[in-house]
């Protein structure tokens, strides 16, 4: 039992690294089709016109980019802040 226990454990923490990691990615594509957006049409679009912030579970936007909030449930090490540079700043 107690094996099965830890394979289960590591399989839940596993999940949620891989949904911080997917929320990261989702962010800086969104950021950078914004962007891309704005130069091409002269739009003001903002990351927030492809994502609903409202299901942000792990980041949330910071003066440089995005900071991570529930740093207990996924360590910043597996999953960390975004930055200028990722943002193409």
């Amino acid at each position: 039992m107690v094996v099965l226990g830890l394979v289960i454990d590591r399989s839940a923490s596993n999940a949620s690294v891989d949904a911080c990691k997917t929320e990261r990615a989702t962010l800086i594509t969104a950021s950078m089709a914004a962007k891309t957006s704005n130069k091409v049409s002269n739009n003001a679009e903002t990351w927030r016109d492809y994502v609903d912030s409202d299901f942000l579970a792990y980041f949330e936007e910071s003066a440089s980019g995005f900071d991570r909030t529930t740093l207990d449930e996924v360590p910043e090490d597996d999953c960390g802040t975004i930055g200028p540079t990722e943002l193409g700043e």
